[in-house]
């Protein structure tokens, strides 16, 4: 009984051992089909990762000349707004919004009959006072009039001019008329309207000359100085004017770092318009070296970062690299830092890497 144990026993053990044998079989034959598949394409042996075809290009530096473009808006030297000193009925609205105006011309005229009344009854009332003052004199002159009832006469005459001059300027308030001449840029009144004294009906805006008003970057404001000449362009007007660096802002921006200038630029004919944007150049002695690329190069995280990846030659990798841009300069964009500017940049194919890729060049590579 125990030898018939003992032969069944060595009988499963075998069978347990053909079974491990083949499952470890199966699975090294699996193993070896994924990693053979048969195709042409190039694996690296370290890490059985694929290449991936890539164009790069060696970064270019160039050397600038002393050149500053400044992006801004222009503004009026002065903005100054007109209102009554009376309140009334608009009967008359003369100027609309743009028009340009002399300083001294009618902008508006209040209904002026009840202020009429008022100083026709000051005239009467200033008439009457003259008269008994003119009579206290002689009976003063006669020694028939007390000092006291003389000194109240001539009260009541100067409280009758004074009356009298107040009804006259009110009268005169009744029509308002340009304080400045520039352009209406506001106009908040039409016939009909009762008026508030003291109420902002009219905005005008001096444009002779005109101010470009645009931001300077902390990393440029060194090259700008007061006194300098600047070529402005009007896009609206297909045009290019010539001004001069008046105002330099002594604080930067807490946020962009950048500081406000002003340009001044004569406005004769009063084309340039507050608002209208403007794109200054100055020359300045400092020249500058750009580094460029394509601007299908940068790629951008979800956050907004720019980032490229540079490729190694020799490992055959291409690595992420964060970097900040400038300007944009037709097809290619200027990067400001994160380059040494001697890379290769990766400008094709980039759009399916991660940082460490391995790649292969599709081309020879610079």
């Amino acid at each position: 009984m125990q030898q018939s144990t003992f032969t069944m026993h060595v009988i499963f053990t075998r069978a347990a051992v053909v079974f491990r044998s083949g499952y470890i079989a199966a699975v090294l034959v699996i193993l070896q089909s994924c990693s053979s598949p048969g195709g042409k394409q190039h694996n690296n042996t370290d890490t059985g990762s694929i290449a991936i075809p890539v164009v790069v290009s060696r970064t270019q530096s160039l050397q600038q000349a002393g050149v500053l473009v400044l992006s801004g808006s222009a503004e009026a030297n002065t903005t100054t707004n007109a209102s009554f000193s009376v309140s009334g009925k608009a009967t008359t609205v003369v100027p609309k919004e743009g028009d340009a105006i002399d300083k001294g011309v009618l902008l508006a005229a209040l209904d002026a009959a009840s202020y009429q009344y008022s100083l026709d009854a000051a005239n009467a009332e200033l008439m009457k006072a003259t008269d008994v003052f003119n009579r206290a004199t002689i009976m003063k002159n006669r020694e028939s009039l007390t000092e006291a009832d003389y000194q109240k006469a001539t009260a009541a005459l100067q409280q009758a001019q004074a009356l009298q001059k107040q009804a006259t300027k009110a009268l005169h308030d009744t029509r308002l008329y340009a304080p400045a001449s520039g352009i209406v840029a506001k106009r908040n009144i039409e016939p009909g309207e009762n008026v508030a004294m003291g109420i902002p009906v009219f905005t005008i805006v001096s444009i002779q000359p005109v101010y470009i008003k645009a931001n300077v970057p902390e990393a440029e404001i060194a090259r700008v100085h007061k006194g300098q000449t600047v070529q402005v362009t009007i896009p609206a007007l297909n045009r290019q004017f010539s001004g001069t660096i008046t105002e330099i802002g002594a604080v930067a921006d807490a946020v962009s770092r950048a500081y406000t200038v002003k340009v001044t630029v004569p406005n004769k004919e009063q084309q340039i318009r507050a608002g209208m944007i403007a794109n200054a150049t100055l020359q300045t002695n400092a020249s500058s070296t750009r580094t460029m690329l394509p601007g299908t190069a940068v790629l951008h995280d979800p956050d907004g970062t720019s980032f490229l990846f540079i490729a190694d030659s020799l490992k055959k990798r291409a690595y992420k690299r964060n970097v900040s841009i400038g300007q944009l300069a037709g097809s290619e964009v200027e990067i400001t830092s994160g380059l040494t500017g001697s890379e290769l940049i990766v400008t094709g194919g980039q759009q399916k890497l991660q940082d460490g890729a391995f790649i292969e060049f599709k081309a020879p590579h610079p």
